[in-house]
């Protein structure tokens, strides 16, 4: 289940007042969000119809995300070079977003800044919590990502991705690790539609 705390973060602030009221907590997830190198945990995932799924997430930066969600889903995203890719393991079908055009790229870039092509919409505080909302400076309508931290000491603990129809999905971690080996192995990936995959499944 969601941690209810996230429930109560009920004081927004937008854009400019954003920027300017919270300054300093920004500056501090800022450079915690660089501070961290790897991750791996478990991770429930909430869709707004109240769909749940589960799964591994690992991360490596810069560069390297994984959610390999656990059966009956069938579905992996990951991050390879400058792409986001969205696979369906069962159909074996993969499409492909640009890295720095997507959400999840946030998480992943070599130098997280809370500025520039990011824009900061809101910050909600509550005792021992705080979230902040995320979209692209050119793209506002394209979604949003809210990432959510335990505070003092600041740990990522959740996000919610909004897409441009409103539809929202909570990931929320469990049992995360932060700072352990992650062998890059884990982010190979062949698409199985290219011709490499085809001339794997002849041999």
């Amino acid at each position: 289940m969601i941690d209810l705390v996230w429930a109560s973060l009920a004081l927004p602030l937008a854009d400019a007042t954003a920027q300017g009221a919270n300054a300093a907590d920004l500056a501090r997830i800022e450079s915690y969000l660089n501070s961290i190198r790897t991750v791996q945990s478990r991770f429930l995932q909430v869709a707004a119809s109240g769909d749940t799924a589960e799964g591994t997430l690992l991360i490596k930066r810069p560069g390297k995300l994984k959610l390999d969600y656990a059966p009956p889903a069938k579905q992996m995203i990951l991050t390879t070079h400058d792409f986001v890719v969205y696979m369906d393991k069962e159909a074996k079908q993969t499409s492909y977003q640009d890295l720095n055009s997507s959400l999840a790229g946030i998480l992943v870039r070599s130098d997280i800044k809370l500025s520039g092509d990011i824009r900061v919409t809101n910050v909600s505080q509550a005792p021992g919590a705080i979230r902040v909302r995320l979209v692209l400076t050119k793209d506002p309508d394209a979604g949003s990502i809210t990432l959510g931290f335990a505070d003092q000491p600041l740990q990522l603990r959740q996000w919610t991705v909004v897409d441009p129809a409103g539809n929202s999905v909570d990931v929320t971690l469990m049992d995360a690790h932060f700072g352990v080996p992650v062998n890059d192995k884990e982010f190979e990936f062949i698409d199985p539609n290219s011709p490499v995959a085809n001339q794997l499944r002849e041999r």
